[in-house]
């Protein structure tokens, strides 16, 4: 079974962090039209308890906890207030209701399109957070923010008093910042740091999920392809085909992709950045559901680009759809895994527009590896611990076992 499998799990996949991302992929997923909160919240929780993958395993008394918390909201039943409640009881982060205003994060992800001030944050001396990122085009590279520049204040608030959530939330809005430029950040000499207040505001930015270089190192028979994939959205397979192409016409001889950071996104978009490494009919995962029994997802013709060596690298922030592309290369011995411990998230999501513009998900299906190894809770361990010389002792090993045959 093919990407039909997929369409048929609803596969969506959610961040580990803060960020909600979305898959396309199930363009039939329903939307619940009721009138009333009240009945609209009974018809979310029957469509919780028909597909919820862990219900089976879980002793839920569906019909009490439904009864039980409609009683105790009386006449003033509201699906923002209750549900949330109720769907925290089946101990499962992902299935969740997201309200009306972060809806818009989800096409985000699969668009590539952001609504942003355009910089990315750090955190730098002492209370302060350091700028690593600005995007092209952006409010903030028009106002001459530059990388280094130090961010001391975000609307009147220490950053370090800001959580990682709320952080994120203001850059995604208005917001007046203060930061220093040291004199480092203009290759001037030593100083007294330059203090600026701007008001930035957000606007749609596109976000490039996969970029990409040629590394040129001691060894100059040996160029290295490097591919960073940051999340996993509509175009990101194109794109990583794009980049493998140019990689190997400047003469890569091996390449490394690079998943660190990466929270998951599509999980279509995972498989057809497979489908450019592996043969046609190789697994990609395994999966179940709630009616069970377990199904496969293989790869569907022979589309591969890529034959030469291959290290990917993975740590504690590599998730989800990212998690599920690592494990296929690792389980069919393409690919070394090379850094941390991934964080365990092989779930999919199914995803119920509401009326009130919001959004439920729950978690519908759990995810293994081609070898049947689990991933959710567990995570993945890689070939070789974190470091750049990690990363080339990998390759090294994939080239070994290119010439012997092995691969």
């Amino acid at each position: 079974m093919g990407a039909a499998a997929l369409a048929a799990a609803a596969v969506l996949y959610v961040s580990t962090a803060s960020s909600l991302q979305a898959s396309a992929l199930d363009t039939a997923a329903p939307s619940l039209n009721r009138s009333t909160d009240t009945s609209l919240i009974k018809s979310c929780w029957d469509w919780v308890e028909a597909t919820f993958v862990d219900g089976r395993t879980q002793n839920v008394d569906w019909d009490s906890t439904l009864q039980a918390a409609l009683a105790e909201a009386g006449d003033t039943a509201d699906l923002s207030s209750i549900l949330p409640s109720m769907l925290k009881t089946l101990g499962d982060y992902y299935t969740r209701l997201v309200p009306a205003q972060e809806a818009s994060r989800f096409s985000m992800l699969t668009t590539g399109q952001v609504v942003h001030v355009g910089l990315g944050l750090q955190p730098g001396h002492s209370n302060a957070m350091q700028v690593v990122y600005v995007a092209m085009g952006s409010a903030a590279e028009r106002q001459g923010v530059m990388v280094g520049d130090e961010v001391i204040s975000v609307n009147g608030r220490s950053p370090a008093l800001l959580s990682k959530g709320q952080l994120s939330a203001a850059l995604r809005a208005e917001c007046q910042l203060q930061l220093q430029r040291h004199a480092r950040s203009v290759e001037a000499e030593s100083g007294p740091p330059t203090e600026m207040l701007m008001t930035l505001v957000p606007e749609p930015i596109l976000a490039h999920q996969v970029t990409y270089a040629l590394m040129q190192g001691d060894d100059s028979d040996k160029p290295t392809g490097y591919i960073h994939i940051s999340a996993f959205g509509h175009d990101t397979a194109a794109d990583t085909r794009h980049a493998i192409k140019i990689l190997k016409g400047q003469g890569a001889v091996q390449i490394v992709i690079d998943l660190r950071g990466n929270g998951g996104g599509v999980i279509r978009a995972g498989l057809d950045v497979a489908e450019l490494v592996l043969e046609g009919g190789q697994i990609f995962c395994h999966g179940i559901n709630r009616a069970g029994p377990e199904w496969e997802v293989s790869i569907a013709g022979d589309h591969h680009i890529l034959s030469e060596p291959l290290a990917v690298m993975v740590n504690d922030s590599t998730a989800s759809t990212s998690e599920i592309l690592a494990a296929a290369l690792q389980g069919h011995g393409r690919a070394l895994l090379v850094g941390e411990h991934t964080f365990g998230k092989g779930r999919t999501q199914r995803v119920v527009s509401l009326p009130d513009g919001s959004t439920l998900l729950v978690s519908n299906a759990l995810l293994t590896s081609p070898t049947h190894a689990r991933i959710d809770k567990v995570g993945l361990d890689p070939d070789a611990v974190a470091g750049l010389f990690a990363v080339f002792y990998a390759l090294y090993m994939c080239m070994i076992r290119f010439d012997y045959g092995e691969i």
